[in-house]
């Protein structure tokens, strides 16, 4: 059997040649710029980004404004230095026409028309999933206030992991019993396991979007999310087992067969105003046949009473 052929893929179709660019430099790479040119990568100090929003006129653009997580998003901005038609349109939700204020980790695979990236506080892993969020428009943000906030944050989390350690007590003994149950097995050090209480800290929570029903990850969850590079969940995992399973949603207008899918197929469909009562084989003519209708016009045979294509 011969052995597969490795193959590496050096070519960025993205973003614009200006921020492959700028990736190369930062990152020392070497990726092919093989976009579109665009606007040369700018920066901006904390105290100017409302002005420079401000001056954004947002359509159909997707805007982002990604943070360092440790950062409230919420509280980020300052909303006063806003015009009030911009106000409406900021949040953490990713549309066309909106602004999205989200941490690096939440937007992995999404792309936007203008980021902004607060670049204080970020791993250079987090920096780069960052910039290559923008497809045309790419801008940093320094704020020097942040690695002071996360400094402090950091100071708090070891002193709490001093008193956890302090608390637990040096004298670990083995549970010795009678017979059969003596346990045996190796002692874990205070450090080891005041690492697996940092470990068991609810460090993400939100909504699920289907049940409001409050999701919780600790912070190994968030590193085996970020490990496999998925985006955090939405949904709690019940909703999850709900919408992937398989329900029938009625009978084909055309052959009168059940009709089957996934839930989450079915709402997507049904939101989305595209549901329609055909089974696959059956779909594929009538979209034919629709598309037919635009070239030819369709009238009742007089020998077999079928419509026919004229």
């Amino acid at each position: 059997m011969e052995s597969p052929e490795e193959h590496i893929l050096n070519e960025n179709f993205r973003n614009t040649n200006q921020i492959t660019k700028f990736c190369n430099e930062s990152f020392k790479m070497n990726v092919a710029q093989t976009g579109v040119d665009g606007r040369k990568v700018s920066e901006i100090i904390r105290s100017k980004l409302e002005e420079v929003l401000a001056t954004i006129s947002v359509n159909e653009e997707r805007v982002a404004i990604l943070l360092p997580r440790g950062i409230r998003k919420k509280e980020y901005l300052d909303m006063d230095q806003l015009p009030s038609v911009m106000r409406e349109i900021i949040g953490d939700r990713v549309g066309n026409g909106r602004i999205c204020v989200s941490y690096v980790d939440e937007v992995k695979g999404i792309e936007f028309d203008i980021v902004f990236v607060v670049v204080n506080g970020m791993s250079n892993n987090e920096k780069y999933i960052a910039y290559t969020r923008a497809l045309t428009d790419l801008t940093l943000v320094f704020d020097d206030e942040i690695e002071e906030k996360l400094k402090e944050k950091e100071k708090n989390k070891l002193k709490s992991i001093e008193k956890i350690t302090a608390d637990i007590s040096e004298n670990n003994m083995l549970s010795i019993g009678s017979g059969n149950n003596i346990k045996f097995g190796r002692i874990k050090s205070n450090k080891e396991k005041a690492k697996e209480y940092v470990k068991a800290i609810i460090v993400y929570r939100c909504k699920c979007s289907h049940c409001d029903k409050e999701i919780e990850l600790t912070q190994e969850d968030v590193d085996k999310y970020m490990a496999a590079d998925l985006e955090l969940p939405k949904t709690c995992n019940e909703c999850k087992r709900k919408l992937d399973e398989n329900i029938n949603i009625g009978n084909c207008k055309y052959c009168k067969k059940s009709i089957v899918m996934k839930r989450s197929d079915f709402e997507y469909l049904k939101r989305e105003k595209k549901l329609k009562m055909y089974c696959p084989g059956c779909l594929k003519k009538y979209e034919e046949d629709m598309q037919n209708d635009k070239l030819y016009q369709r009238r009742e045979c007089s020998d077999c009473q079928n419509l026919c294509f004229i």
